[in-house]
């Protein structure tokens, strides 16, 4: 890991700015680099790590906000996806990860580009409805990503999206869902010998990236449209999405 360091905690610095401001996003940026210079199984528990320290910090300042039935829903039903995950990163074929991530990318970005803007007009008033079985299912197929590729993320940014939850709710929900699902993460690449000595120093380097990234993004948010900043950062997914599927 150490001859793309720079680019490490560059990568980090800037996936911490994204998930401070926009309260997701960390894995989105940081994962198709990694994954591309580092192979997915040392970029995974490299990225769980980092997230791990990233949400802790960003748990505590939207704690007040975490709707706690709607997490513990969804960490839970991630417990199962996330075994099955985890089984696939350690005997599955690289190759295969690094498409089913990219593919997933790319199904994000253009439901939330293309197919969110239809049914949701930016005028529409929240109408939130309840369906747990949404919510059991989100937390499945995030878990399964969250242990196949360290991305858990877009399932439940899209169910959050179809919830139309507010925006401080957006942020507490999903920061209490990472902290938890992430230190479970760490703790089991780490009984599957995937953490080792060079991922862990990785990870203590870019704390100072981290903690820039995080703090400059705090600030950001209040600072520039939700709406144009949210665009930009589903672009550069597709982008990076489409780049690990053709190479």
């Amino acid at each position: 890991m150490l001859p793309y360091l720079g680019i490490i905690l560059l990568m980090a610095s800037a996936g911490a700015f994204v998930q401070s401001a926009a309260g997701f996003g960390f894995a989105l940026l940081f994962m198709p680099v990694a994954g591309q210079l580092l192979g997915i199984h040392q970029a995974a528990p490299l990225m769980a790590s980092m997230s791990m320290v990233l949400n802790a910090r960003l748990f505590y300042l939207h704690r007040k906000a975490v709707d706690w039935p709607e997490a513990r829903r969804l960490i839970l039903s991630a417990l199962p996806g996330l075994a099955v995950g985890l089984l696939l990163l350690k005997y599955g074929d690289p190759v295969l990860l690094k498409h089913l991530l990219g593919v997933s990318l790319i199904a994000y970005a253009l439901y939330a580009l293309v197919i969110e803007p239809l049914i949701r007009p930016a005028d529409t008033p929240d109408q939130p409805f309840h369906r747990s079985w949404m919510g059991i299912v989100a937390g499945f197929i995030a878990g399964f990503f969250g242990g196949a590729c360290a991305v858990n993320g877009p399932p439940i940014v899209v169910y959050a999206a179809i919830r139309r939850w507010p925006r401080d709710r957006f942020k507490g929900v999903l920061q209490a869902f990472f902290l938890v699902l992430n230190t479970i993460t760490v703790a089991a690449y780490a009984s599957a010998g995937l953490v080792t000595q060079s991922t862990l120093f990785t990870a203590l380097a870019c704390v100072p990236g981290l903690i820039v990234g995080a703090y400059l993004g705090h600030h950001a948010s209040s600072r520039l449209s939700p709406a144009a900043f949210r665009q930009a950062v589903l672009v550069l997914v597709l982008v990076l999405g489409v780049a690990l599927v053709v190479r």
